[in-house]
């Protein structure tokens, strides 16, 4: 199925790059009762380098309309509830996901702004240049 090959993908990743518009985070707010691939994306992606196995780089998409730098940081929104999805491995909240999401050093971009290089450029200097501890970062861990 799609969805198995995509989290075989995320697996097999040393490097994952997680694109962010607000529009994205709008559906998340749900996610407690309507599972989201997206949030199942994120939690993937945390947990991997919470076990050191991956680099997670979060580029923040601007509004489109007025060019506005991203600002959906205001994790009260989301559900003090885990995430419903079935293949959900998270023992924590989606609010905590999306509270630690947000410690990882993000890029801001517009939306004009994305290509190739410009995202390798980012990549580079994540890696190069890496900016939080890995350990807190498990969500598979109880007591998160």
């Amino acid at each position: 199925s799609w969805e198995k090959g995509f989290l075989r993908a995320l697996t097999h990743s040393s490097v994952l790059v997680l694109l962010i518009a607000r529009e994205s985070l709008t559906r998340i707010e749900n996610a407690a009762d309507i599972p989201d691939n997206f949030l199942l994306e994120i939690e993937v992606a945390l947990i991997r380098y919470g076990q050191g196995q991956s680099s997670v780089i979060p580029i923040l998409l601007s509004d489109a309309a007025n060019g506005a730098k991203f600002s959906s940081f205001d994790t009260s929104r989301y559900p003090s509830a885990r995430h419903c999805h079935p293949r959900s491995s998270a023992k924590c909240s989606v609010r905590k996901t999306m509270q630690l999401l947000f410690q990882l050093q993000g890029v801001f971009m517009s939306r004009d702004e994305i290509d190739e290089n410009s995202i390798r450029a980012e990549i580079v200097i994540k890696l190069t240049h890496p900016t939080t501890s890995h350990e807190e970062f498990d969500l598979t861990r109880d007591g998160m």
